[in-house]
């Protein structure tokens, strides 16, 4: 025995920590598990999305009807056994069978009652010329990927009670060997079943290994009858509780105690260390087992095995089972003690052990298919695993005992044993196919009953039932309807889409739900629990959203007048066509809005024309009202929440037109309603007081009424200014005149005005300034001013004429001011 350091376990981190949505689905698979190693291929499928690997060929090359648990067979396997002096393969086939019934082949079903050997490798399998089994050629199928034999042409098949082991000769094309094909230093995959009359795959047949000529790990050092029955190894996932499972079976001449009364038994297997990230470590036992890699019984002892960094299980590191660091004869009798409980049996029968491996609790089935399919594409091959056991003794002699001077412990011929964690999905839908053998689905489509969700999603992640088209999980619900008056019938709006899910195998494709049971998406409007988060069973509302509407998704739920309380908390709950699968929405109020509640109103705001309006003017135009028993009331105060414009506050237009403004007003609720304020401007007439004064007019000359006004330019852009009747010249003189100011609202006022009439001049005219200091107020209080200075510098007589005439209109006459104003259009 040498002295190996203490044992060192690294903490390993978890590559992926993705969770799944809900729990791990279990398989009902009775007593026994179900094998992950198993390839299980479909031939002439159409369009397969296999992996296309170079040299690896992952799919499944026969069909299956599942797996049966019940049949004749005790077990059988294949494994590897050497290169031949000729470049030949030679294999072993164990079989033992307890009957010879249920095995004949079916005329209906070519895979059906036969031996089947299967190889991953296309490199090679392409290059097989023939495969014998004790003289028996075997039926070549898809280019040699796979090799059968009926059942019932096995060597002593019906020989019931003992175990049979044939050989199995592979035989390459054109004296090709493994060096010639450039294999020998790749392992080469291959898997073997038998099938029942019915189609199904005995449980106990399925075996797997790999083909390695230059394989370092079996030594063979020590001869021992111990061994003689050669160890097999099959390779099993339980899904119950997420454990692979390394079953070793072996036939031995002689029980553990009884071979050797100083030895101690160590069992090492090495595992892929890519699998470390995804398994419990700390978790790993080993166990008498049957062929399932269940424990004998319940309480039969478990020991606890550690694993390196590299992936090497290695019992020599367990306390109780090792001499290691311990080297006396009372630890070599409890380590035996202890191994034994391990190799237990009876003699002549074969036994079991398992070293089961369970998966981190953080790890779900879906994340170990997606590491599974991961590795095989990058590698190139599937999970090996190598196991075999070594002897070892103690350094010093203790009484009788042998021991062997500290040197390393010495392989068990025929200890060594190895299989594979196979991964086949052969329509890449992300479920195993021993899975889907297992619930019924089919292993040839991603989604097999139709609903547009793929088999490996529905089973592994949604945990609805694959092959059951009313089952998977619906969209949330959500509603467009956004106003709810418990006192009227109300239709809620809404979608419940199904969105078309990419194809796994061809992500360019997308899943088309051709199945009609998909139908018939449920929608219920359902109490609202606010303590606990979820929906109650008050129903208020259901319809069906039918096949045709399945995409989109809409719907019309209607709700009856007076159904729900006002103010009720309720929710939309989307099911399955099943009715199952609920899948809530976001929860509300069921009660009028206040918006819907009150009433805003804008009412009108006179303004002067041209002047801006105000804000705190416009808001306080708007006024909200409820109505209680047929009357309008205003609303509570603190139901108004705020009141702000919208937009700018508009600047008055010289046409004086009205104007409006949108006023939000937003309620307690949150909801918010607008009102328009109309601003109301007055006349451009009541705001401006257009001033006259006097003018001059030559003698049968109409003047400009314009010049009237002397304040025109105080008077908005775009007034005009009119005679209201010509004015009279004909006659030289003063007389009166009326001036209509129109302004741009198309309001008038009137302005009279006084206008010297002058006498056409002959020899020049000086007297153009006759009266330019005459004013005539708009409050028509008239009045003549005369200057020093007439400007006049006439003849005598047409002076006093001229006086004359201003004292008349000085006694007598008066200067009157209209003022008109006119409704604006």
């Amino acid at each position: 025995m040498k002295n190996n350091s203490i044992y060192r376990k690294r903490s390993l981190q978890i590559l992926t920590k993705r969770r799944q949505r809900y729990g791990i689905r279990k398989l009902s698979i009775g007593v026994c598990s179900v094998l992950l190693g198993i390839t299980l291929m479909v031939p002439s499928l159409g369009t397969v999305y296999a992996q296309e690997i170079r040299g690896l060929d992952t799919t499944t090359h026969y069909t299956a009807t599942g797996i049966d648990n019940g049949t004749n067979l005790r077990y059988s396997s294949t494994v590897f056994n050497k290169v031949e002096d000729d470049g030949s393969l030679s294999m072993i086939f164990t079989y033992w069978f307890n009957g010879s019934t249920g095995w004949g082949t079916d005329p209906a079903n070519e895979y059906a009652g036969k031996y089947l050997l299967s190889f991953t490798n296309d490199t090679f399998y392409k290059q097989i010329d023939k495969v014998i089994l004790d003289d028996i050629s075997l039926e070549k199928h898809n280019d040699g990927a796979m090799w059968s034999l009926p059942v019932t042409e096995l060597p002593n098949y019906a020989l019931i009670g003992f175990s049979r082991e044939q050989s199995v000769k592979i035989t390459l094309k054109n004296g090709q060997t493994l060096e010639s094909l450039n294999l020998q230093d790749t392992p080469i995959g291959f898997n073997s079943v038998l099938t029942t009359n019915k189609g199904a795959i005995a449980s106990n047949s399925i075996s797997n290994g790999y083909i390695l000529q230059s394989n370092n790990k079996n030594k063979n050092e020590k001869e021992t009858d111990f061994t003689k029955g050669k160890v097999n190894q099959k390779i099993k996932f339980n899904a119950d509780d997420m454990t692979i499972r390394s079953i070793h079976i072996f036939k031995p001449a002689e029980n553990f105690l009884q071979t050797d009364y100083s030895w101690v038994v160590y069992v090492k297997e090495q595992i892929p260390p890519e699998l470390l990230p995804y398994i419990d470590t700390d978790n790993i036992k080993i166990y008498c087992s049957d062929l399932d890699g269940v424990k004998i019984n319940e309480n039969h002892e478990e020991f606890t095995v550690p694993i390196n960094d590299q992936g090497l299980v290695d019992t020599s590191q367990v306390p109780e089972l090792s001499i290691i660091g311990n080297d006396t004869k009372a630890q070599l009798d409890a380590a035996r003690k202890n191994l034994d409980r391990i190799f237990f049996g009876t003699l002549g029968q074969s036994r079991n052990y398992t070293i089961s491996y369970k998966l981190k609790d953080s790890v779900t089935l879906s994340d170990f298919a997606h590491a599974a399919n991961e590795y095989i594409e990058k590698n190139q091959q599937s999970f090996l695993f190598d196991s075999w056991m070594e002897a070892d003794y103690l350094n010093t002699k203790q009484g009788i005992s042998t021991n062997d001077n500290g040197d390393d412990p010495k392989q068990l011929n025929d200890s060594y044993a190895n299989a594979y964690l196979d991964a086949n999905d052969t329509d890449k839908d992300g479920l195993f196919d021993f899975v889907e053998w297992k619930i019924g689905t089919d292993t040839t489509k991603v989604d097999t009953d139709g609903d547009g969700v793929p088999d490996g999603q529905e089973f592994m992640t949604d945990q609805t039932e694959p092959n059951n088209a009313a089952d998977y999980l619906v969209s949330k619900p959500t509603t467009t309807t956004t106003t709810f008056d418990s006192t009227k019938k109300t239709t809620i709006e809404g979608t419940v889409p199904k969105p078309l899910i990419a194809d796994p195998a061809d992500p360019a494709r997308l899943i088309q739900t051709t199945n009609e049971d998909a139908g018939n998406v449920i929608v219920k409007l359902q109490g609202y629990d606010k303590d606990t988060k979820t929906y109650t069973t008050d129903e208020y509302g259901t319809v069906k959203i039918p096949y045709k509407d399945l995409v989109a998704g809409n719907f019309f739920l209607d709700v009856n007048a007076n159904l729900v309380p006002d103010g009720t908390e309720v929710v939309l709950v989307a099911y399955s066509p099943n009715a199952d699968n609920p899948v809530m929405g976001d929860p509300f109020t069921f009660t009028t809005p206040d918006k819907d509640k009150y009433d805003a109103k804008g009412g009108t705001l006179n303004q002067d024309y041209g002047k801006k309006a105000e804000e705190a003017a416009i808001l306080d135009k708007v006024t909200v009202t409820e109505t209680k028993d047929g009357q309008e009331a205003p609303a509570p105060a603190e139901k108004v929440k705020s009141k702000a414009i919208k937009g700018e506050i508009p600047t008055p237009t010289a046409d004086g037109a009205d104007q409006t403004v949108t006023v939000e007003v937003t309620y307690a609720d949150g909801t918010k309603e607008d009102a328009t304020v109309t601003v109301n401007y007055g006349l451009a007439a009541d705001a401006y007081n257009p001033s006259g004064q006097a003018i001059t007019a030559d003698k049968g000359s109409q003047p400009n009424a314009e010049d009237g006004i002397k304040n025109k330019d105080d008077l908005p852009e775009g007034t005009r200014y009119e005679w209201k009747t010509p004015v009279d010249t004909d006659t030289a003189g003063e007389t009166t005149g009326t001036i209509v100011v129109t302004y741009p609202d198309g309001s008038k006022e009137e302005v009279n005005v006084k206008v010297i009439v002058k006498q056409s001049e002959v020899a020049g005219d000086n007297n153009k300034n006759i009266g330019n200091k005459d004013t005539i107020s708009k409050d028509e209080n008239k009045s003549v001013n005369f200057g020093p200075n007439t400007g006049y510098t006439g003849n005598g007589s047409l002076q006093v004429a001229g006086l004359l005439s201003s004292i008349g209109a000085l006694l007598g006459l008066s200067f009157a001011r209209k003022r008109k104003k006119e409704n604006k259009h």
